[in-house]
């Protein structure tokens, strides 16, 4: 420009309001960056402190009889302690926060009065036009100031966006793993009738490990197969019959019709009275209080009949020869075609657990069984057994 010269820009605080509430938002951005960091640190302490509680609230007898009180005393002071350090942390993130938005708004009303008192000062505009100007600046400015204002609430929310995506992205990674051509997967299909048929199967551990090869057979409706051998072995084929465990190759064709039942070694208890855990995962208006009471008294669990819709924490509450027994409750009430046991009745004494086999071949005769056990005796309440070794033994089927 030529000295001397004036320079008009008509309407000049309408871009110096965008300009003003840009910058506040970069900035306010900038300094709201640790404090996304620090609430997602602080969230993930809180989340592993309420889990530690929740372990030790369960597993409470266990600690008690092991007089584990101070280790668990000081893995508690511990996860505190990170919870102490991270909420400083994000305090003195949320500080800075406020800081610069305090001075922000500090200085929104008097910037456009020291932009215009030039004019005014020349007598180029009047003090009444310099107070509207100053009011529309202000009134703009705020109203694009939204982000500047919310930075804080607007970092706690980015913090658990970024968690839940987090989440979000791990579980896509492991099915697009699981589903990757990377190498030979166990195939799961069905087969019509009532029967299983295992062909061709070999197992192998997450790593690539070799456990089982080369394994054929078929269970027919009715038929009660007992399985024993190395418990790596047997607790994997109880998870690729499951679904559970796709690492290996070969084929598991599924009954189609008829519906299965698994029965891990502890049955899991939901939540709520007796009535939903016995029902489960069906409805607890599924079965009539009829049905309910015969499967009880079937399987010794008569005395439970009156607590029935009784809230408690049945997991604790129950010995697990109980459970173990509320889940056979819940095989005479679903009658399953296929029966999948794993060791679901080691709890049980010689006795108890021929009798609970016994009276599961007479309430339901034609319902087929394979069994995990390692239990000696159990073989004439079957009607043949396989004996699953590692690579190196092939499985013996008895002739």
């Amino acid at each position: 420009l030529v000295p001397g010269t004036a320079l008009q820009i008509p309407g000049y605080m309408v871009p110096l309001a965008f300009l003003y509430a840009g910058i506040g938002t970069v900035l306010g951005w900038l300094l709201g960056r640790p404090l996304v960091r620090s609430t997602n640190a602080l969230q993930t302490a809180e989340a592993n402190f309420r889990f530690g509680l929740a372990r030790a609230r369960q597993h409470s007898e266990a600690i008690a009889l092991l007089h584990g009180e101070p280790l668990e005393r000081r893995g508690a002071a511990t996860h505190f302690a990170r919870i102490v350090r991270d909420f400083d942390r994000q305090s003195l993130a949320y500080m800075g926060i406020v800081s610069f938005s305090t001075g922000y708004g500090g200085l929104l009303p008097v910037l456009p009065i020291l932009v215009a008192a030039p004019q005014y000062i020349l007598g180029a505009m009047s003090l009444g036009a310099l107070m509207q100007a100053a009011q529309a600046f202000q009134r703009l400015t705020s109203a694009l100031s939204w982000p500047v204002d919310n930075v804080g609430e607007i970092a706690r929310c980015r913090a658990s966006a970024d968690r839940v995506l987090s989440l979000y992205e791990d579980m896509q990674r492991l099915d697009a793993e699981t589903r990757a051509p990377t190498g030979p997967r166990i195939a799961l299909g069905q087969v019509a009738g009532r029967r299983l048929v295992i062909d061709e199967l070999c197992i192998a551990d997450p790593a690539g490990q070799v456990l089982l090869e080369h394994f054929s057979t078929g269970i027919h409706g009715g038929e009660r197969v007992l399985v024993a051998g190395d418990p790596a072995v047997t607790s994997a084929l109880f998870k690729v019959i499951g679904g559970l465990w796709p690492w290996g190759s070969g084929r598991v064709l599924l009954p189609e019709h008829g519906g299965m039942l698994f029965m891990p070694q502890r049955p899991f208890l939901p939540e709520g009275s007796l009535r939903q855990a016995l029902c489960y995962p069906l409805a607890s208006t599924t079965f009539s209080n009829e049905a309910l009471h015969r499967a009880l008294e079937c399987t010794g669990l008569a005395w439970l009949y009156p607590r029935l819709d009784e809230t408690d924490n049945w997991e604790q509450l129950l010995p697990l020869r109980a459970q173990q027994r509320l889940g056979f409750a819940r095989v005479l009430l679903q009658n399953p075609a296929f029966l999948f046991m794993e060791e679901a009745t080691d709890a049980f004494d010689p006795k108890g657990e021929r009798l609970m086999l016994e009276m599961l071949r007479h309430e339901r005769p034609d319902m087929a069984m394979l069994t995990i056990s390692f239990h000696p005796g159990l073989e004439a309440l079957h009607d043949r057994k396989i004996v699953l070794n590692r690579v190196g033994a092939r499985p013996q089927l008895p002739d």
